[in-house]
């Protein structure tokens, strides 16, 4: 036999049945096109979101580089920089943190940073130029508005400062005037290398001779290396290769042969893609698969009943099954060739849309400035790929049932193949018309099933999300963050660097003095004031301490490195009455008992690190910085989740926070300090109360507050986020889930149309049909429901109960409301689709529908 070459025929068979089908073609486009649009705004908005939270989390951290090293002596600095493995590199000479009284709210640093340095740290200058003589400085804008001051150049400011205890007030010219970013926790001042040198002359000494542990006139060197993988090991092996070892976390001052390493927290989670979020993106991939499946397959099947007829008398004149598959096929890829561009199109102006949405609704920590469009080639690559791999397997089952039907069989085919013998069904009752939908739906098992999973993903994605939105109690909540309607303290303290050593000078700029507190107490609705003092020692480590880490490196040979801490931390808390109960809920050892406590002998611990040794009833010296030394009895051991309110921001891993009543602390301690202040005020008094202390804090700058409606706002901010992204899910997999309902209704009923004939020509009514449809439509949101309920709010519980166990602020309840709310909508449109669909179909008289089949 000879091969006849009719691929051109093939070719024109299947551009006129394409342009014969405009409707099809309208609606398979359609489909296509929101297929492809779902694919590329889940790749677009996820790559998006990486890279603005990336960004966001950059600017809090400060840097953009990998990491770098810290606190480096200039010779040091000189061996590290040049590391081959050490792709760019950034400088900095620390001199100091500004004191002015006007910047207190605001960390000031003022330093000489090189140019990649200043690019990676996100210094970008509006005005001017760096400073090139000693008595020039760049100042950001937010520095320039705390002091008061336009944004002008050649203007003096005042500089106050200190440098290794000895204050200095210099006066500078602005040459530069930099962006300021609210994100950040601090402001930069930059200021000339040979202005820095000059300052600090003399510090490195002190510093390596051990009697100075600041920064003044040492580098920080941060670095890009050749990845961002494994950071922390590749700074080690810098280290290492030059001669160095990682110091100790928590440790101060020089080191031989220690250096401190930092590490970006922006990349930390790169280094690998965790379940937790390669999960969720195969699970949306799967949905969007099976919901493109759904709506494209039955575009196609209701096509190729329509056209079976057609196909068949192809096959009468010599068609092959190969040459039916590549007609269709053929329109499928013509359709894609305009359906997947519109769809990519429209997905990346969606994400677009929706990215700002998701990253500025992370509150404070989070702004425009953070939002990032990504237009990867290889993003569009993959949603084309999905969209065309979807739609090539939502017409496999079209195509192969057009190759494989014989001619005589397209004539009678109905789109339902009867698959052995039919199973003869006995009633005493006769045909009940729930019963025939009941039967009916089960014909197609798979269908029914797709359907279900469409709707029911949607109703547990928006019961999910209602869960979320319950669970989190916002009085929890604020009992972690607050105790009372409002706090005051210094601006040390709300930056986290409140330290009290007994120095006489630091005291003395405490701005939360007993006199100021007595006014607020004397102010119409506050209640009672109560207040935290606080203040730090550094003793020698206890014999307690050093025998746990002697037995430890004996039970572990291994460790033999493990360094005893040479002195401890002790980080003295006295709390006023008022707040006894609020440190109970932090007791997780001991049973605290008021009377006692309140004689003076007893104390709380938090304990850190090898200070976890201790137990409740041993007995602990306390030194105070003016000599006082008193042995207290442990009564009660405090967990690590001391809230912010009660606890200074000052941190060590050796030593132990302890808690005794503020008499006790009073008595002891010479010029005690105020750290806090915390009071309620009566109903009505909160707003009035508020405009007063936003004035005292802006005429005293270094005053500042937090209120409770300051963080209800932060906690409306995060539920705003998770309902807007979640609901919104739940929206378009609803919407997907509708579609594929109304597909598949649409196709049973047209695929149907002799069977409603027949049956109607026997005497059903038209009215018994349509009752019956409507069954069919019911028992589909039935069954969806009965899905959500038995199998979706099971899983539910499932996926929230780690943040139970995690969260302190999130308590599971168990609800159906969101269920109860959507059935009445599915529902309706169970009734009406069906309803609707075979409306279309009896426009046709019996006759005509009987004839139209044969």
């Amino acid at each position: 036999m000879f091969e006849n070459n009719n691929k051109a025929v093939i070719k024109r068979i299947a551009k006129r049945s394409l342009t014969s089908n405009a409707a099809r073609n309208t609606i398979a486009i359609i489909a296509i096109a929101v297929t492809a649009m779902l694919f590329t705004t889940l790749f677009t908005i996820s790559l998006n979101l990486v890279k603005s939270f990336e960004r966001s989390t950059m600017r809090q951290v400060g840097t953009s580089n990998h990491g770098g090293f810290k606190n480096l002596t200039t010779e040091q600095y000189e061996t590290l920089r040049t590391h081959p493995h050490i792709k760019a590199y950034g400088s900095r000479l620390m001199l100091a943190f500004a004191e002015n009284k006007k910047l207190a709210k605001r960390q000031v640093e003022l330093s000489w940073m090189d140019d990649h340095y200043m690019e990676s740290t996100f210094v970008k200058l509006m005005k001017g130029g760096t400073p090139q003589k000693q008595d020039e400085v760049v100042v950001d804008t937010i520095t320039l508005d705390l002091l008061g001051l336009p944004y002008e150049l050649g203007q003096k400011v005042t500089l106050e400062y200190r440098v290794m205890g000895q204050k200095y007030r210099d006066v500078f010219t602005i040459r530069g005037i930099s962006e300021g970013d609210p994100v950040r926790g601090a402001s930069d001042v930059l200021l000339s290398k040979a202005f820095v040198e000059k300052r600090s002359e003399g510090v490195q000494e002190q510093y390596m001779s051990g009697n100075y542990t600041g920064e003044s006139g040492l580098y920080m060197l941060s670095v890009m290396l050749d990845s961002k993988y494994n950071i922390e090991e590749k700074l080690t092996k810098i280290l290492q290769d030059k001669g160095y070892n990682v110091k100790q976390s928590g440790s101060y001052g020089y080191a031989e042969n220690g250096i401190a390493i930092a590490i970006n927290w922006a990349y930390l989670n790169d280094s690998s893609l965790s379940a937790d979020i390669v999960v969720p993106i195969i699970g949306f991939i799967l949905i969007i698969i099976i919901s493109g499946y759904l709506i494209i397959y039955n575009i196609f099947y209701i096509s190729v009943v329509k056209d079976i007829r057609f196909f068949g008398l192809l096959k009468t004149i010599g068609t092959t099954p190969k040459q039916l598959k590549a007609i269709i096929y053929k329109q499928v890829l013509k359709l894609c060739t305009v359906a997947i561009p519109i769809g990519l199109a429209a997905g990346y102006m969606m994400s677009m849309i929706i990215t700002p949405y998701i990253v500025t609704a992370g509150g404070t920590m989070t702004s425009k400035d953070d939002v990032i469009f990504t237009a990867n080639p290889l993003t569009f690559v993959l949603a084309a790929l999905f969209a065309f791999v979807t739609v090539v397997i939502s017409c496999r089952k079209s195509a192969k049932t057009a190759a494989g039907i014989s001619p005589v069989e397209a004539v009678r085919y109905t789109g339902t193949v009867s698959k052995g013998r039919k199973k003869i069904k006995n009633s005493e009752q006769g045909a009940k018309l729930h019963r025939m939908a009941w039967s009916n739906l089960m014909r197609n098992k798979i269908k029914v099933i797709f359907v279900i999973l469409s709707l029911s993903l949607s109703l547990m994605i928006t019961t999910g999300v209602y869960t979320l939105i319950g669970g989190f109690d916002i009085e929890q909540y604020l009992a972690n963050v607050i105790a009372t309607d409002f706090t005051v303290g210094s601006t040390d303290f709300y930056r986290y660097r409140f330290r009290v050593c007994g120095d006489t000078k630091l005291d003395k700029n405490n701005p939360l003095t007993p006199q100021m507190l007595d006014i607020l107490q004397g102010m119409d609705g506050v209640k009672q004031i109560d207040k935290i003092y606080f203040l730090n020692a550094r003793v020698p480590t206890s014999p307690k301490v050093k025998s746990a880490v002697e037995a430890y490196k004996k039970d572990n040979p291994e460790s033999q490195n493990v360094l005893m801490p040479p002195v401890e931390d002790q980080q003295i808390n006295g709390i006023d009455k008022g707040l006894y109960d609020k440190l109970m809920r932090h007791i997780v050892e001991g049973e605290f008992d008021r009377q006692r406590f309140e004689t003076g002998d007893y104390l709380l611990m938090q304990p850190r690190g090898w200070s976890k040794v201790y137990q409740p009833g041993d007995k602990i010296d306390i030194t105070y910085p003016n000599g006082n030394t008193k042995t207290y009895t442990i009564m009660c051991m405090l967990g690590g989740d001391i809230p912010f309110y009660a606890r200074s921001g000052y941190f060590s891993i050796d030593g132990y926070a302890v808690y005794i009543p503020a008499d006790e602390f009073v008595d002891k301690a010479d010029n005690p300090q105020i750290m806090t202040a915390m009071f309620d005020v009566r109903d009505g008094y909160a707003e009035k109360m508020e405009d007063y202390l936003v004035r005292l804090t802006t005429k005293n700058p270094s005053l500042d507050y937090r209120s409770r409606q300051f963080y209800v706002n932060e906690h409306k901010s995060l539920i705003g986020m998770i309902a807007m992204i979640g609901y919104t899910l739940s929206f378009i997999l609803g919407l997907i889930g509708i579609i594929n309902f109304v597909n598949v209704t649409v196709t049973a009923i047209y695929s149907r149309r002799l069977e409603f004939s027949i049956m109607q020509s026997i005497g059903m009514t038209s009215k018994q049909l349509k009752t019956m449809l409507k069954f069919e439509g019911l028992y589909y949101t039935a069954l969806a429901v009965l899905t959500s309920v038995v199998v979706g709010l099971p899983l539910i519980y499932a996926m929230f109960r780690p943040l139970v166990r995690a969260s302190s602020f999130f308590t599971y309840r168990f609800t159906m409301l969101p269920i109860t709310l959507c059935l009445p909508v599915l529902a309706v449109l169970s009734i009406a689709v069906p309803v609707l669909s075979f409306k279309s179909v009896e426009k046709l008289s019996i006759i005509e529908r009987l004839r139209d089949t044969e």
